[in-house]
């Protein structure tokens, strides 16, 4: 029985970073950037048979590629010993770290991150049944799995994005995340909107959505769950009054409409309404929580970007009671003020 070479890679690099995209068969999808990487990394390997035998299964596996168990399976470790799992769980990530011919079968082995001291053994029948190439990973098989550097690809449209996937994308990193965003940034202010919420979707009491993306804007989780009298999905109770009195008075509104900044069209903010009124533009910005320090000084902050891009005298704002309470009769009299 000859093997490849006897210098294993070192299991604990397969999780040191990893490539994510939210589809699987597309141009930037895990199959195709799974095959690009392996050609320009591993083509001595995939060409010559000078490093054993000849590559494994449809993604045609070989010495030293990273892999991702695909089935829960029971299975021998070696050396033998009675601490061995004797187990991989599907979703394990690890290294080929030796493959080898034998008298009726060629074979691979395999040492898992979770598993550093312990191999797995796979004969070339069972190959494709159990292992897939791992240098890039759909979000979902990564849920539950973090590594220290991620690159994560987001293109314009998959049928699987969500406002969810992308929180599970975004939080599978230790140490670094790099985007790598398809043209440019619309994609993240589309998933911002709730609208894009898969929970929000099922029909179902169970479950709220309690955690979103963070925002210098906006740090305070809240459940998107208010929708004003007109279908639009807002953060609070607050902003359905504020949108239904605009409503009421015939004035149109956009919430959260992307709003750049006058010297640099990377630099924006998302002011809760965006008001139209006879020509007429204004930014309506509803106060909820100036009681709490922190959000009176991120509200100073985002005050004196509307000053320095000359938005000031266009922007409207309203408040919370120091209770947490709202008086409908007082943003009905600010909208016949400023606007009418």
């Amino acid at each position: 029985m000859g093997f490849a070479d006897t210098k294993n890679p070192k299991p604990q690099e397969a999780e040191r970073w990893q490539i994510l995209s939210p589809i699987r068969n597309h141009e930037v999808g895990t199959t195709e950037i799974n095959r690009k990487v392996q050609l320009e990394y591993k083509i001595r390997l995939l060409r010559s048979n000078r490093y054993g035998p000849r590559p494994f299964g449809e993604q045609e596996i070989v010495w030293t590629d990273k892999v991702i168990q695909i089935f829960n399976c029971r299975r021998r470790g070696w050396p033998r010993n009675e601490s061995n799992l004797n187990y991989v769980a599907n979703g394990e990530i690890g290294l080929v770290v030796r493959t080898g011919k034998g008298n009726t079968s060629d074979m691979l082995d395999v040492m898992y991150s979770t598993q550093p001291e312990v191999s797995y053994r796979y004969f070339r029948n069972e190959v494709d049944d159990n292992l897939e190439l791992a240098y890039a990973l759909t979000v979902h098989k990564a849920q539950g799995s973090d590594f220290e550097i991620v690159f994560f690809i987001l293109p314009q449209t998959a049928a699987t994005l969500s406002r969810e996937l992308l929180y599970t994308g975004l939080t599978r990193f230790r140490r670094k995340m790099v985007l790598l965003i398809e043209r440019d940034t619309t994609v993240l202010e589309r998933l911002r909107n709730p609208q894009y919420s898969d929970t929000l979707l099922r029909n179902t009491n169970l479950f709220t959505l309690a955690v979103r993306p963070e925002s210098v804007e906006r740090p305070y989780p809240a459940q998107l769950i208010h929708r004003t009298a007109t279908g639009v999905l807002v953060r609070s109770k607050s902003e359905v009054i504020v949108a239904d009195t605009l409503t009421r008075l015939g004035i149109s509104y956009e919430y959260e409409k992307k709003l750049p900044s006058k010297t640099d069209p990377n630099d924006f903010r998302l002011p809760d309404f965006t008001v139209s009124y006879e020509g007429d533009t204004y930014f309506w910005e509803h106060l909820g929580m100036l009681y709490i320090p922190s959000y009176q000084e991120q509200w100073e902050r985002k005050e004196q970007w509307y000053k320095e891009n000359g938005y000031f005298d266009r922007l409207i704002t309203s408040e919370d009671g120091p209770d947490g309470s709202i008086d409908a009769t007082a943003i009905e009299r600010i909208a016949r003020e400023r606007i009418l």
